[in-house]
């Protein structure tokens, strides 16, 4: 009797053993972002017991694998599943399947999985990882085996394909392979990005890590940069700039503007002028400016008649935008613009308040400006954007404002059609000729860089707004940011400058290369070899 009471008493410890040890992926989720003390068997798909080796794709072999993604995959990593597809389909020859995991649903024996936090083993691997870093994991169950791509950040999304393709590949069998029950995690390193990008040579490693890129040591809102003659000029609101003979500095501050040439045009302080968003545009010869500045001769408030948000007071006076030129990107600027009178004043109509001037030269040779009728004093929850033709020296308008783009008329599911921005246009002519409009909307994560493009080829459109964000929250890391604009280095690269952080801490300068691909601008380094 007494040993069938141990034995008992031993299979109810067993018992309540068993029911400690069972799954605690709820208790692990609430344990919080960035934990690296995490083991596998918070999934369904458990690893065996035994590591085992998980041979994905060998060269002139058909591949079992298939690459699942969601309905709600992003544009970015859309395109890292069709340069990991045609990447594996030139290792062996053959057409790798693609499939919705939403359909699917993990019925697939063999998937590759990136960055879908649908699936529990992408989350599973991501929960992992702190910022900046990627892990890849494969998981067996039974016959079935899956392998999961995730990160944290948009550099290491970028470093996690090319990890997969270099580092998980066996030259001696000539195979992608990795072992079952173990994560690789590394972070976005600089040399991972640069395969990434096509580029392995030490002369062609001009960006550093995070891309939060070549800090001038100053705050700064709204930069444009241009390189000229052997310098990069970097301009800002606060109408400051600053000059260097390389992107990572060191960074000399220019004294471009003296405050006694805009008298006339009753700009008295920089801190009362509001002097925003300089932008820098060589034009026959001549170096021009086109800013936003508050009209001086409006000592209180400039007051808002507004049906939507009713009478308020907007502070610094009338704001319009202006155009300053001047016989070197250094300076001395002094304005030009005239007013609907003939007489020194804003360009944009007096009646208006805008911000955010921009050049653009259309294919005939016409100068406009374009500008943001600014969303806080428009009925409508974003803003717009207008155009208008200018004088050949680019000192008043030659024609009537006319609408261009506004954000209501952007696809249906963006949430910038309510969120009240709409700024920071620029215009950029492809390669193959197309146009696109950078402009700064405010989505539900923040301050960030989208892109339309012309129907026409001209600045009369039709604009189609991409849905595909070129910035945000997400892909800074965390940081939100906007206003950007593009330029071309002396190496004939191309590259976004913005600011960020948006809120939350100092706005700084922050460049990132760009290419043109697939007839859309993405990140990414030019091919030089």
């Amino acid at each position: 009797m007494l040993k069938r009471i141990i034995a008992l008493a031993c299979l109810f410890f067993l018992m309540i053993s068993s029911v400690a040890c069972t799954d605690t992926s709820d208790d692990v989720e609430n344990m919080g972002e960035g934990n690296t003390d995490m083991t596998n068997d918070i999934t369904e798909n458990k690893p065996i017991e035994e590591p085992k080796e998980v041979v994905v794709a060998k060269r002139g072999e058909k591949t079992e694998f298939v690459l699942s993604y969601n309905f709600d995959t992003d544009a970015q990593v859309r395109s890292d599943m069709a340069y990991l597809r045609d990447a594996l389909e030139d290792l062996t020859g053959n057409t790798v399947k693609t499939m919705s995991s939403d359909i699917a649903d993990g019925s697939a024996k063999k998937e590759i999985l990136i960055g879908d936090d649908k699936r529990e083993e992408v989350r599973t691997v991501r929960r992992k990882l702190k910022v900046g870093e990627f892990g890849i994991e494969a998981f067996a169950n039974g016959d079935s085996y899956t392998v999961a791509i995730a990160y944290r950040g948009e550099k290491a999304r970028m470093c996690a394909i090319q990890y997969f393709l270099n580092k998980c590949y066996d030259s001696e069998t000539q195979s992608i392979k990795l072992m079952t029950g173990t994560t690789v995690v590394d972070v976005g390193s600089t040399d991972n990005l640069f395969a990434y990008m096509g580029v392995d040579t030490v002369e062609d490693k001009r960006v550093v890590d995070n891309f939060v890129i070549y800090e001038t040591g100053a705050t700064m809102r709204d930069p444009n940069a241009v390189y000229h003659n052997g310098y990069y000029y970097l301009y800002g609101t606060g109408w400051v700039c600053y000059r260097s003979t390389s992107l990572e500095g060191p960074w000399q501050k220019i004294d471009m503007i003296k405050h006694t040439d805009l008298e006339s045009y009753g700009i008295k302080t920089a801190e009362k002028s509001c002097p925003w968003a300089p932008e820098l545009h060589q034009y026959n010869g001549k170096f021009y400016l086109f800013t936003t500045y508050a009209c001086g001769a409006h000592d209180c408030d400039y007051k808002v008649k507004d049906s939507m948000k009713g009478n308020w007071q907007v502070p610094g006076g009338h704001r319009g935008c202006i155009v300053l030129e001047a016989d070197s990107p250094e300076g001395p600027f002094v304005p030009i613009s005239k007013n609907a009178a003939g007489e020194p004043g804003h360009s944009t109509p007096d009646d208006e308040y805008t911000i955010d001037a921009t050049l653009y030269v259309d294919r005939e040779g016409q100068p406009w400006m374009v500008y943001s009728k600014e969303w806080m004093t428009v009925d409508a929850p974003t803003g717009y954007f207008y155009a208008a033709k200018l004088s050949e020296d680019l000192s008043h308008f030659i024609s009537e404002p006319q609408l261009v783009f506004e954000a209501t008329l952007s696809p249906e599911d963006n949430s910038w059609k309510s969120n009240g921005c709409m700024d920071g246009e620029h215009f950029y002519r492809a390669k193959d000729g197309t146009l696109y409009m950078l402009w700064s909307p405010s989505v539900a994560s923040g301050y960030s860089v989208a892109v339309a493009r012309s129907e026409s080829g001209e600045i009369d459109g039709p604009w189609v707004a991409e849905r595909d964000l070129l910035f945000c929250r997400e892909f800074g890391d965390g940081a939100d940011g906007g206003h950007g604009s593009l330029f071309t280095d002396e190496h004939g690269q191309l590259w976004l400058v913005l600011h960020s952080p948006n809120s939350g801490a100092p706005a700084r300068p922050t460049f990132i290369p760009l290419i043109e691909k697939d007839n859309k601008l993405v990140w990414g380094l030019m091919n030089t070899k």
